[in-house]
């Protein structure tokens, strides 16, 4: 069944679509933050292990040409 009592420019409706609009648009930037923090904090934790890849040091002597 259909509900033929409202009309096509209902201000109801089109108020109802913007706010799940603005909704969605906030929920997806409140997404893009969180992963930032995450990617971020991740980085971060890997700036130690970088160091400690320091390249080896040899105990004999380096040979010339």
């Amino acid at each position: 069944m259909q509900n033929f009592t409202t009309q096509v420019g209902d201000p109801t409706g089109i108020a109802t679509g913007r706010m799940y609009q603005t909704m969605i648009e906030q929920s997806r930037f409140l997404a893009y933050i969180d992963v930032f923090t995450i990617l971020s904090a991740v980085a971060l934790l890997l700036i130690p292990f970088c160091l400690l890849l320091s390249p080896v040091k040899s105990e004999g002597s380096a040979g010339a040409h």
